[in-house]
């Protein structure tokens, strides 16, 4: 069964994504830049050839020493800011995920049903043979007669109590009733 990502139902969504993506990566960029221009200051913006280097080649003025302190808060508050709209763009996209995930599950309801009426009403069958097999072994051990080859296969617990209201067959009956998959619970389990 091929189910569609989240963002393949909302575009909005994968979008979002890709917003915060960038956003992270600005971060990062803005973490390397504060170590960089850390070390920058530390070690004297007159020993950093490579800079110097560089910022030529970016057709840029070099960073004089006494602008290193304001470069450093510069970095701080673009990585600042950008921290507080990833924030904000993460909160959005969990509401878009929450958004395209109940747009999916719209989507699939049919299917879901389908799925849950064919699983219920085959239970319904089953369960009409648990009643007979449950009657039966009861019988045969009041009478005293032992089994004597029949119920060799052990039921899984559940399916061993088709009398029983509070089994956890029955409270699927009870909630398959209630969402309409079924018309109607046994019986025995009302």
């Amino acid at each position: 069964m091929n189910i569609p990502s989240l963002e393949e139902v909302s575009p909005e969504y994968a979008a979002g994504i890709k917003k915060a993506e960038a956003l992270n990566e600005r971060i990062r960029q803005c973490q390397y830049d504060y170590r960089h221009l850390t070390d920058q200051k530390i070690n004297g913006a007159h020993n950093n050839h490579e800079a110097r280097v560089q910022a030529m080649l970016d057709d840029k003025p070099p960073v004089p020493v006494s602008h290193i302190d304001t470069l450093l808060e510069d970095v701080r508050a673009v990585h600042d800011a950008a921290s507080d709209a990833l924030h904000i763009q993460t909160g959005s996209n969990a509401a878009l995920g929450r958004e395209a995930g109940r747009k999916l599950c719209e989507r699939l309801k049919p299917l879901h049903d389908s799925a849950m009426k064919e699983i219920s009403n085959g239970l319904l069958a089953v369960h009409k043979g648990l009643v007979t097999l449950h009657r039966l072994r009861n019988g045969l051990l009041s009478a005293g007669a032992g089994f004597h080859g029949l119920f060799n296969v052990s039921m899984p617990d559940d399916l061993e109590r088709p009398l029983d209201r509070s089994s956890s067959l029955g409270d699927y009956f009870r909630a398959a009733r209630a969402n309409g998959f079924i018309k109607s619970v046994p019986e025995e389990l009302r």
